[in-house]
Parts: C-alpha cells; sequence; structure tokens
C-alpha cells in the first residue's frame, strides 16, 4: 500500500522586503556615511534654504515652496515597493554630480545667480544618492529629484514673459466668458 506524502510546503519569501528588514541590510558604514553626507548636505544649502524660505514667505507665486519637499518625499515612499534593492551598490560615480553641484553653486555666487544655487540642490542630492547606492538609486528617485526644481524661483526674465503670456490668456478667455455671458 503506497501512500501518498504531502508535498513539504517552502517557506515563502516576499518579493519586497519590508521596511525594517530593508533598513537591517543596509551595512551600518553605508548609513554612517550617508549621515555625514547629510549633516554636510545641511551645513552646505543653509544660506539657500534659508533665502528660499524667504522668497516662499515674501512672494505669492512661489508660496507652494512648503509643499515640494514633503510631495518629493511622498513621492518616494509611493514608490518604496518598485526600489531596486538587488541593484543598490555605491559606485564613485556619484562624485561627478556632486562635482557639478558644486561648480553651479560657484557660478552661482560669483556671478549672482542665484537660480542655479537652487537648481544644484537636485543635482547634490542625486549625486549623494548615485555615491551611495549607484544608479539604479539615482534613476529611481529621479522623478521627486525632478519635482525639487519646484523649490527654485524662475529666473526673472523667464518669469515675466511667463506672466505676460498667462495675463494675455485670462484677459482673453474673460472677454470671451464675458460675451458668452451677454448673449444668454
Amino acid at each position: 500500500m503506497v501512500t501518498s506524502q504531502p508535498a513539504a510546503q517552502e517557506p515563502r519569501i516576499s518579493e519586497q522586503p519590508s521596511d525594517s528588514v530593508s533598513l537591517r541590510r543596509i551595512p551600518r558604514n553605508l548609513l554612517a556615511a550617508a549621515a555625514v553626507l547629510l549633516s554636510i548636505f545641511v551645513w552646505a544649502y543653509w544660506s539657500t534654504f534659508v533665502e528660499l524660505v524667504h522668497i516662499w514667505d515674501s512672494s505669492p507665486d512661489y508660496s507652494h515652496g512648503y509643499l515640494v519637499i514633503p510631495l518629493a518625499l511622498w513621492f518616494l515612499w509611493r514608490r518604496r515597493d518598485t526600489l531596486p534593492y538587488d541593484r543598490l551598490r555605491p559606485s564613485w560615480w556619484g562624485l561627478s554630480l556632486i562635482l557639478v553641484a558644486a561648480g553651479l553653486r560657484m557660478v552661482a555666487a560669483r556671478f549672482y545667480f542665484p537660480e542655479f544655487d537652487g537648481v544644484s540642490l537636485p543635482l547634490w542630492i542625486a549625486g549623494i544618492l548615485w555615491l551611495l547606492g549607484g544608479g539604479a538609486l539615482a534613476r529611481w528617485a529621479a522623478p521627486a529629484l525632478a519635482f525639487l526644481l519646484f523649490l527654485v524661483p524662475l529666473p526673472a526674465s523667464i518669469e515675466t514673459l511667463l506672466s505676460q503670456r498667462l495675463q494675455r490668456l485670462a484677459r482673453s478667455e474673460e472677454r470671451r466668458v464675458g460675451k458668452e455671458c451677454r448673449s444668454r
């Protein structure tokens, strides 16, 4: 008499590690490097953030600046399931973006282009992500990093050009809607 044995069930391994498991998988020296780089970032960009907050407070066109960083972090949180854990490797190529960001900051300071200083901020963060997690991490975070550009005011010439066109568009639409309302 042959009896069939039930097949042994293999333990299921989740496709994506949970948040606590993934943090445990990150080497401590990488976490320490990230903490040091975060400290350097805050120190280097403190004056930029102070200037940006002043602009957000004083200009109604840029009052949305307070929402940009929390929304960018939310974008990353929503995409956390697509993070390529298996391809995260430190890469020295991240230093190239950090150097570009530093160059932009030097140009901004030398020739007084404050917009360049703000634009260097997402580049610096992208460089750090690339340095710590390789190109896979930088590509994964790219949409949120691009969204950070909304922190920075547009150059005055572009802002004037856009505002004039938008004002003309608003006037023409106002006339069109007014004609429709009077004809009824």
